[in-house]
């Protein structure tokens, strides 16, 4: 039996072109990812590139000591050893992002880790902060520990584990701080928009709500004001004694010539105690 040629059909110009354009980003993609690999490692260009950017982030100079590892793909890694910023030295650091979530700036992050950092006094505290170890753990809390002045110091923050990833990520969804420092434990929360500070221990049981704070750092203390909604100020004081273990006071407004409330960017007005 004759069968007749099967006649072919020219190819659209719109198939052809989307087939041109598919290899295309394929071609670039490629090459774009192998590119990015080439720029990952722990030479001494990257660990001076790493420098600078972490010295642009925090607006100080940074000083790494040992890159240990930098990758860029399948996430954005890094592990060094030995880091000093304005006499703030941490021993060890590293942190990990999928490599979307930072290019897309999402609030994401897959792990950080760091031990023995160490911040000198009237930099965050009046008093000489240790950490000795901190890690987000697999259920989803960053927890870390060490003292501060003499005071052992143990924290948490809860985070949420993002679902269907194929290695874990978290982000803050709810705000939350848990502190113990000596004999006080402080709780920050914020629940549906209503922010709270609770503190008990050494004498004190109080709760301070609040919609605004602000802080400031003295050589003998740690001065916080927290503005509630009727422009009523409760005032906070962290100090070290002596013996360099900490010491929290609660002042209402009346008591306020103990503050500088020049110090503070709030509308302190009305006499109200904590």
């Amino acid at each position: 039996m004759y069968l007749p040629p099967v006649e072919k059909k020219p190819q659209s110009p719109l198939v052809k072109w989307t087939v041109r354009l598919f290899l295309l980003v394929l071609f670039v993609g490629f090459f774009f990812f192998l590119s990015l690999n080439f720029l990952a490692g722990k030479t001494d260009a990257h660990k001076k590139g790493l420098e600078a950017a972490l010295s642009e982030l925090v607006k100080k100079p940074v000083i790494i000591t040992e890159l240990k590892e930098f990758n860029i793909i399948p996430q954005f890694h890094f592990e060094v050893n030995g880091v000093t910023s304005s006499n703030i030295t941490v021993e060890k650091f590293a942190i990990s992002y999928g490599f979307w979530d930072l290019f897309l700036g999402r609030p994401y992050i897959e792990s950080l880790r760091f031990e023995n950092l160490r911040v000198p006094p009237a930099i965050l505290t009046n008093l000489p902060l240790f950490i000795e170890n901190a890690a987000i753990l697999d259920s989803g809390i960053f927890t870390f520990n060490g003292f501060l002045g003499k005071d052992v110091l143990k924290g948490t923050i809860p985070l949420t584990r993002l679902e269907g990833r194929f290695r874990p990520s978290y982000h803050i969804t709810q705000p939350e701080i848990n502190l113990d420092v000596g004999v006080y434990k402080i709780h920050y929360k914020v629940i549906n928009q209503s922010k709270s500070v609770v503190i008990n221990g050494g004498g004190l049981s109080q709760e301070i709500p609040f919609t605004n704070f602000d802080y400031y750092v003295s050589p003998d203390a740690f001065w916080f004001a927290f503005e509630g909604t009727d422009h009523d100020c409760s005032f906070l004081r962290i100090r070290g004694l002596d013996n360099g273990r900490a010491n929290i006071e609660i002042y209402g407004l009346e008591a306020s010539e103990v503050f500088d409330i020049s110090r503070f960017n709030l509308k302190c007005t009305s006499n109200k105690n904590p």
